[in-house]
């Protein structure tokens, strides 16, 4: 399991994570970096978790072929949701 990255000099934790190379295209770098914004390590790995989860899901949803809206199955907006 991967786990938070301590900042040599300031103590803070960080993120970190390669993007894999199916969707470095898509996303547009090689890897994924955010500060965890905390010096504790125990709120810093329930951080990590949570970012981890929404990262993965991300890409889960860039790996998923978009999903086409057949005119069978659309239905017209109310004309109050589209102009409010």
């Amino acid at each position: 399991m991967a786990r938070p990255f301590k900042h040599p000099k300031t103590g803070v934790y960080w993120f970190r994570r390669v993007v894999p190379k199916d969707l470095r295209a898509t996303v547009g770098k090689r890897g994924a970096l955010r500060s965890l914004r905390t010096k504790d390590p125990t709120e810093a790995r329930t951080l990590h978790a949570n970012i981890a989860a929404e990262v993965e899901k991300h890409w889960g949803a860039l790996r998923s072929p978009a999903e086409t809206l057949h005119r069978s199955k659309s239905s017209p907006l109310p004309a109050s949701s589209i102009w409010s």
